[in-house]
């Protein structure tokens, strides 16, 4: 019986001190609602995008804040297929999301939690859940004008080190391990967790209330940013001379940024380090999330490269004073199609900031380009080397590498290229030529002599001395029409232009253009004066020839188009000389038989060297003419007013070949009335005057005979009276 009590007593005991053993750790976990181990698995997708999966052994979890399940309750009731079971395990679900989102979410200020399903799952006595963060402005601490996931991950692509401060969390009951696992792409220059290969781990053991989270740094870098290694600001120089409309000529002088140095600028947050230099990518990055702007890219990077090459182009031997125009090409801006991309920051497009000047003088070879080029289209050349242009020649001071276009018109080529490139290394040289220049093998040049024997009067002097010589009066005029020519001795273009022959547009052109000055031109003139002269006095030796220049011809002669790409000869420049001059010419008279004759009058005509040229006499109006050369080449034709005239003309072969030709003027009737008429007139005038004098002389002297009567008739009635009696009124 005593046995039997000593063993109950026994049994008594077995059982209640495990109870008591039991009861010791409950009262540790009093007013917790459960308790968890929990592996949180947080997967880099973006430096700030995290995929975070979530394993959890849950010991004990209390709904309601009255009903606790244990793990072998949760085990049964995942095993159940009965509603209530399905709809507790739902409850213990929802709970536990509950739990783990605000963790997460503490874990995580301000970042963007998302759960990716609808609850969690349970699978082999563990719940699973996973769960999207993505890290905000706000958590970096930065303005909400940033797109935190373009600036981080951009500013990895551009190799900088971006550092982390995750504050961990767990609830009390819960003993969590975070678990940072890095992808292949990424370093992790410095961390405070356990390393274990690409996975870092943090734990929060939180299991009795007294650790609720822990710090947690980590600062990561990308393995192989797309602009790594960048050591110094590349900003380049890009000179546009468009000369395509040479008249005006604009230069273009864009500024090319590739990398600058963002540490000049002061605006990167505290978490972003070992970042100096950003590509153009970078710096539309930073301007489009508004850590800058273009007016500071402008004043701190751009204008100081303005001023010193306006100044070092103005100092040049350009030697003009630039007016230009700023302007941001818009397809390199944050307007661009894409500005950047976040896992390929690099500097295309290049940042590019326009100067522009419309109208600048370019000079080649000391005259204008559109001097030049007009003359390369009539047929000439040009070798060239950077000293024969009047650009480029200290671009290297900018301090800046570059590179220079020149636009041609179509059709000029410089070293066969229509667009032609140089930089620092290749200078601007080569040969000026054009296809569409037209071929000259001779010059064309039409010259008109035309002498107009424009009136006839006798000599009266002549006449009334015995004499019979006639006076004609003769306009000379010379019109010299230069096609094609050599350049005239007076001219002259530079030496390293290459020009056989010159037509009237690049006459034009040289005028125009000052290529020929004032000096020049005058000069020609003169001598083209003296050139009609000695020609006009070859054909009458005796006279004394003083010629003038019809300065109102050759300049109306000198208008054109101004097209430069269609040079030809089409329109001669005229040169028109001319002279006025009495010329005696004798003649015999008879009266019985009646005869008028002018003797046959002889003169040479000579041809010109490289010269079409015709010789023109025309004659008084009621004249024929009679003519004979050596040549047979002497036309004779009549004018609209229908006076005759003399013809003879030679062609450019046909220098020196002299023509020796014999005329003879025929006088009408009326010519020879029309040439004695001032005789007759002056004859009947003398008569008329004869007559009216001795009527004068005759009407006088009988007045003077009345008179006298009058005085005798009045002397005698009169003459005995003592006082004075006037005589009488005459009769008229």
């Amino acid at each position: 019986m005593r046995f039997n009590k000593t063993l109950e007593v026994v049994i008594l005991i077995s059982l209640i001190l495990p109870s008591f053993f039991l009861i010791e750790p409950l009262t540790a976990d009093e007013g917790f609602e459960s308790r968890v181990d929990a592996v949180i698995d947080i997967e880099f997708v973006t430096a700030t995008d995290f995929k975070i999966s979530i394993t959890m052994d849950v010991n004990l979890i209390t709904i309601y804040g009255t009903t606790t399940y244990d793990n072998s309750e949760i085990q049964t009731l995942g095993a159940s297929t009965t509603q209530d079971a399905i709809e507790d395990m739902g409850t213990i679900k929802g709970k536990l999301r509950q739990l783990i989102m605000e963790q997460i979410e503490s874990s995580f200020e301000n970042a963007d939690v998302v759960a990716m399903n609808k609850k969690p799952t349970y699978e082999n006595s563990r719940f699973f859940d996973e769960v999207s963060v993505n890290l905000t402005s706000q958590y970096f601490d930065m303005n909400d004008t940033v797109n935190a996931h373009d600036f981080i991950n951009g500013v990895l692509d551009m190799g900088a080190e971006v550092s982390y401060s995750f504050d961990f969390q767990a609830e009390p009951g819960w003993n969590n391990t975070y678990t940072i696992t890095l992808p292949a792409s990424m370093n992790r220059p410095y961390t405070d967790g356990q390393v274990d290969a690409n996975k870092i781990r943090w734990e929060v053991e939180n299991g009795n209330g007294l650790q609720p989270s822990i710090s947690a740094d980590l600062s990561v870098q990308l393995k192989e940013p797309t602009t790594s290694q960048l050591e110094n600001e590349n900003i380049t120089l890009d000179f546009e001379l468009d000369t395509k409309k040479p008249e005006k000529n604009s230069l273009i002088a864009n500024i090319l940024t590739k990398t600058i140095d963002i540490s000049n600028y002061d605006i990167l947050p505290s978490f972003i380090t070992n970042l100096e230099f950003i590509p153009a990518d970078g710096i539309r990055l930073f301007i489009k999330n508004k850590l800058t702007s273009w007016e500071i890219f402008y004043q701190k990077t751009i204008k100081p490269i303005e001023e010193k090459t306006i100044s070092i182009i103005e100092n040049s031997s350009l030697n003009q004073t630039l007016e230009t125009d700023f302007k941001w090409d818009s397809n390199t801006t944050v307007n661009c199609s894409i500005p950047y991309d976040i896992e390929n920051m690099d500097d295309e497009p290049n940042i590019i900031a326009e100067l522009t000047d419309g109208d600048i003088g370019l000079q080649i070879c000391s005259i204008s380009n559109r001097a030049l080029y007009g003359l390369v289209n009539t047929g000439a050349t040009a070798n060239i080397t950077a000293a024969d242009i009047n650009f480029g020649d200290n671009l290297d001071d900018i301090g800046h590498s570059y590179i220079g276009r020149i636009f041609l018109p179509d059709n000029i080529y410089l070293d066969g290229e229509n667009i032609f490139y140089w930089d620092q290394n290749i200078s601007i040289q080569g040969k000026f030529e054009s296809e569409a220049a037209p071929e000259y093998s001779s010059e064309e040049i039409n010259t008109l002599l035309e002498i107009d024997i424009s009136s006839t009067d006798l000599n009266l002097l002549s006449f009334f001395t015995g004499k019979t010589e006639l006076t004609l009066t003769l306009y000379m005029e010379g019109d010299v029409d230069y096609g094609v020519t050599t350049i005239p001795d007076m001219f002259s273009i530079p030496d390293k232009i290459n020009l056989e022959y010159l037509n009237s547009d690049a006459f034009r052109l040289c005028i125009e253009e000052n290529v020929f000055n004032e000096g020049d031109i005058t000069e020609f003139l003169t001598d083209e004066k003296e050139l009609f002269e000695s020609r006009m006095v070859d054909i009458f030796p005796k006279l004394k020839i003083d010629g003038r220049i019809n300065k109102e011809a050759f300049e109306k002669s000198l208008i054109w188009d101004k097209n430069i790409a269609d040079m030809d000869a089409d329109n001669p420049v005229s040169v028109v000389s001319y002279a006025h001059c009495s010329h005696p010419l004798s003649f015999t008279l008879s009266f019985i038989p009646p005869k008028f004759e002018i003797p046959n009058q002889n003169i040479s005509l000579r041809g010109l060297q490289n010269n079409n040229l015709t010789y023109r006499i025309i004659f008084p109006k009621g004249t024929t003419i009679d003519v004979s050369d050596t040549l047979d080449r002497a036309v004779v034709g009549e004018t609209k007013d229908g006076r005759y005239y003399l013809e003879v003309s030679f062609d450019a072969t046909e220098s020196g070949l002299t023509d020796f030709v014999s005329y003879k003027i025929i006088p009408s009737a009326l010519f020879v009335v029309g040439v004695f008429m001032p005789c007759i007139i002056s004859l009947i005038i003398t008569v008329i005057l004869v007559i009216v004098i001795y009527i004068l002389r005759r009407k006088r002297k009988q007045k003077r005979v009345g008179v006298e009567s009058d005085v005798e008739s009045y002397d005698e009635g009169y003459e005995d009276q003592e006082y004075y009696v006037p005589p009488p009124p005459s009769s008229k």
